[in-house]
């Protein structure tokens, strides 16, 4: 710990030394905890339709039916939709708990 009382100018570059490796120290800590608790982007990737007719076991024309309904979460950029792969597994999670 710092002693912050009677500080004395001679001792100030040793002071700021330590000051700077404490801050180097938590600098460290931050991005190790940062790095094992940031989001795994395994699934975040977009897909298009077919792949996602593939995942969700539907045809093509269903999945456009249940998107223009707003069933399925999908995101539409021009005339193109998209699909992440995590959203669709938690879409069909979600509707075989409201079906038991």
């Amino acid at each position: 710990m710092l002693n912050t009382h009677n500080i004395s100018f001679d001792q100030l570059p040793t002071m700021v030394a330590q000051l700077i490796a404490n801050q180097d120290r938590l600098s460290e800590l931050l991005i190790s905890f940062i790095a094992k608790n940031a989001p795994s982007d395994v699934d975040e990737s977009f897909i298009d339709i077919h792949d996602a007719s593939k995942i969700i076991n539907k045809a093509i024309p269903t999945i456009y039916a249940l998107a223009a309904a707003k069933k399925i979460p999908c995101h539409k950029q021009g005339r193109q939709l998209y699909f992440l792969k995590s959203e669709l597994i938690a879409w069909i999670k979600k509707s075989i708990k409201l079906k038991s």
